[in-house]
This record gives structure tokens, sequence and C-alpha cells, in this order.
């Protein structure tokens, strides 16, 4: 038999496509070394953003990629020991997420901490990874038209450019996604979730870091929102600030984008909710927004159902934001690295189980185990195995992300004071194994399962526990607990020895 590898379409030149691309290649056998076509809409690889932390399990997948080594050796990004946790009305730390392990090594084994990073130095690494694999090519200015699917093939239109057809079309472009909306289910658009991340990066000098109420990073809580400052880069001579706000819709992309432009504005609606008019008495927090040069506003979408919508076809799977896309919970970065690992093993050791199957009988199909009406079941197969590994891992996380939304609504002082004295620094001292558990996770090592023992090999599912995430979990909680029963229900929750409020 002579077999070949797939064709795999992959609209989105983000950091889910590209590493979707990479893991493909880095699981295939030789003799199935699929052929991968990347289709970005810009005409450069998109490298504006904030800055993400990319948790130990990131880290894991992207050092499998090859992609870590390229950061350390570029200094890209810092190291993040903890996350710590503020009140903007004082100077006392309430609480921290720790990645330092049991040995300040990190965490898991190999162990890894955390690193704060911009989402340009990130694409920068994942570019210059890709250039080592040629079997992957990425084509810019590509503006999707139409999807048209078969038993044998899939193939995509372009505006401006000839279709191509493959195997597999792998859905990786963001919130907004093409695929989905066109293709796998129109059904389940884009909304948005009624906050906004406004950020900007500011020059610090000396005295600036010598002020710093924190050591790498920080959220920082007042009663009208959330907000990150951070250091990004190992000379520390820049920093990272961030708002999650709640802000009315504008109704459109061309609304918000005309928004944004008004960037003075921006700034003063974040020093309102969390400068000196807000009561705060951290210096930095006010010199990071003061000094932020440019300030940037972006709507947070959703996509309904993120863990129980449609994912798939025969032959197209929607992964990352185009999946699921929720509100920032502290880890989404690494929520998309497993979808790409995990998708590209199931693929790729499907294949395998059936061309050495297809071997060992004796076939003589020359097309080999892809291109033929029988390859959709083969591709099928492992579109379930994936969805069966990885809905809960996506549920649990759409459940507790959707509770940054409520976290940064409006507070009153007794209700913030309940937040942040209480809850907060409760759930993160007891939800820290939880959290260890997660980030020690291995989804390059973890059983797949085919067949009839899939559901006895399924992934552990253990709930997304970002650092942001977890204060925004037990916020929701608390407002449910007040609405059901007022005060003494909310009071209840916190100390009762049973501690469900944390399921």
């Amino acid at each position: 038999m002579s077999s070949h590898g797939y064709h795999v379409l992959i609209l989105g030149g983000g950091v889910a496509g590209l590493t979707t691309a990479m893991a493909l290649i880095k699981c295939a056998p030789p003799h199935l070394l699929p052929k991968v076509d990347i289709f970005e809409i810009r005409d450069e690889p998109g490298t504006v953003g904030g800055a993400i932390n990319l948790t130990p399990n990131a880290l894991r997948l992207l050092d499998y990629l090859g992609v870590y080594q390229i950061i350390k050796d570029r200094q890209y990004g810092i190291t993040v020991d903890a996350v710590e946790v503020f009140s903007v009305y004082s100077h006392q730390k309430l609480a921290e997420s720790s990645f330092r392990g049991p040995n300040n090594q990190g965490i898991g084994s190999p162990p890894y901490k955390a690193i704060r990073i911009t989402r340009a130095s990130l694409m920068h690494a994942l570019i210059a990874a890709l250039s080592d694999h040629p079997n992957i090519t990425l084509h810019l200015g590509h503006r999707a038209a139409s999807i048209t699917e078969t038993s044998t093939s899939v193939t995509v239109s372009f505006n401006a450019h000839p279709p191509h057809t493959g195997d597999i079309l792998l859905g990786c472009d963001g919130v907004h996604s093409f695929t989905r909306n066109h293709h796998v289910d129109p059904t389940r658009r884009q909304l948005y979730t009624g906050v906004a991340n406004a950020f900007g990066f500011a020059p610090l000098s000396a005295s600036d870091r010598a002020a710093a109420h924190f050591e790498t990073s920080a959220l920082n809580f007042s009663r009208h929102g959330l907000l990150l400052t951070s250091y990004h880069e190992p000379t520390r001579t820049s920093g990272y600030v961030g708002a999650i706000l709640a802000t009315p819709d504008v109704g459109s992309r061309e609304g918000w984008r005309a928004r944004s432009i008004d960037r003075d504005a921006v700034r003063r609606d974040v020093m309102g909710r969390f400068g000196s008019e807000a009561g705060c008495v951290l210096p930095s927090v006010r010199t990071f927004i003061e000094k932020a040069a440019d300030w940037f506003l972006w709507p947070v979408y959703m996509v309904p159902e993120g863990g129980t919508g449609k994912w798939a076809t025969g032959r197209t799977m929607l992964l990352g934001d185009a999946a699921h896309a929720m509100p920032p919970q502290g880890e989404s970065t690494g929520i998309v690295l497993e979808d790409t690992v995990l998708l590209a093993r199931c693929l790729l050791a499907n294949q395998l189980l059936h061309d050495s199957g297809s071997s060992d009988s004796g076939s003589s199909d020359s097309g080999g185990s892809t291109g033929k009406d029988d390859s959709v079941t083969v591709i099928k197969e492992a579109f379930d195995a994936y969805e069966n590994l990885r809905r809960g891992r996506i549920t649990a996380a759409c459940k507790e992300s959707m509770a940054v939304v409520h976290s940064v609504a409006a507070t009153g002082k007794w209700g913030f004071w309940l937040k942040t004295s209480i809850a907060i620094p409760i759930f993160l001292r007891l939800g820290q194994a939880k959290r260890i558990r997660h980030f020690e996770e291995d989804v390059t090592t973890c059983a797949l399962g085919f067949g009839e023992q899939m559901e006895q090999n399924r992934l552990v599912v253990v709930p997304t526990a970002g650092v942001k995430g977890v204060v925004s979990s037990v916020l929701a909680r608390m407002g449910d607990a007040w609405r059901r029963g007022g005060l003494w229900r909310l009071l209840w929750m916190l100390v009762s020895g049973r501690h469900h409020w944390l399921r």
C-alpha cells in the first residue's frame, strides 16, 4: 500500500493556527507527514495585542513544539513566580496564585513556572519556529469566500486567490470565525459579553520600579472592576496595564474601532475606575495608567455553548476561540495550545492505526488512507475522540470564565470587603491543589482512546483554574448566594465546612 499524509487546510494564522500546523508535523510518523497550508486574512501575521500569561501547561506544550527554546534564546517575556492579588484601597497583599512549585523550580515534570509575554513576541517566536518546517506554507492576505465539503475532500475559495482543496479543514480563525459562521454552525454566532479590555504599555523608570507594590504581576481589584499591572520583559523598563471594564455595547465593530481611537477617553475611564479619583492608594497603579503611551479598547466576545455546541462536520473541526471563545480567565492561551496538540495527536494516531491495519490485511488501495470515501470515517473517529477528551475541560472553563463578567460589575463597600477580605483569599488557598493538578497535566502523553476503549481512556477533567478564573468564579457564586438568600446565605457559603461553593 502507498500511504501518504493528510493535506490539511487551516484558516487563521494566529497562535491557534500556527501551533496546530506545528503539532501536526510533530505528531506524524515520517511516511504520514502531512502537507499543511495556513491561510491568514491579514497581509502580515497579527502581532497587535496585550501581554498574555503562559501558564506551566502552556510552556510545556510550547517546549514540545520547539517554541519555548526560541522564547528563552531571544529573552522574550519575563518569568512569573506568582500572580499577586491586591485591593487598590490597601497596600496589603490579599493573596497570590503561585507557580513556584515544591522546590521553587516550577510545576510539573519537567517543572515550569509562568511567563508574561506580549502577543507580538509570542507570534515572532512561532513564526521563527515555523521556518523549520518545509511542509508548512503560510499564505497571507487570503480572505475566505466559501467552504465546500464532500465525502472525499473540502475546498476553501478565496476572494482574490485560487481555491485550495484538502482532506481536512481546521478553523483556527478566532471568535469571528468564518469557518463556524459560514460552514460548521451558522446559528452559533459570537456575542458581546458586556465587558471590554482596555490595555496599554507604559515606559518605566528605576524609581517607578522601586515604588511598585508587586514583584512581577498583580491583579488589582477596585469596586469598579479589575486591573492587571505587570512587567513583560526582563529589563522591566516597560510595564503592561490591562483593565476589564463593564462597558455598554456600541453596536458594531466599526463603532468599537471609533471608540478605541479616542485613547485619551479610554485612559480617563480607566483612571476614573482605578486611580486617585477612585480612592487608589497604590502609586504604581496610577503610574502605569498615566504613563501608558497608547490605549486600546477591545470588546470581549464569546461563542455561546462553547463546551456543548457543534465543533465539527465530517472533515472540518473548529479549534480555540472559533469553537469556544470565552471571557479572559488567566490561561486562555494554554487552553488553545491544549486544543491544537490534542487534536493533532488524535488525527495522526488514528490515521496510523488504520494505516497499519490496512498494511496487515494486505490492502492494495493505492490511495492510502486519505482522499477516499472511507477516509472521512477515519477522520470522524479522530474528531470524536478529540471531543470526548476535550468537552469536559472546555465546559468547565466556559462556566468559570463567565464569572469574569460578574466580577467587574460595580460593588458596594460591604460586598467589596467580603469579596477581597474573605472570599478571594479562602478560595485561592483551597483551590491551590486543583490548580497544580491542572498545570501538571500533559496532553502530549494522555491516553487518547479510540473505538470501544474511548470511555475507559477518557482524560480526567479538572476545571481550569487560572488565577483570574479562580477569583472571578467565587464572585459569581457569591452573587448567586446573595440573590437566593441575602447576607446570611452568603456568610454561610463562605464559612461552611463542606465548601460546596468550590465545586
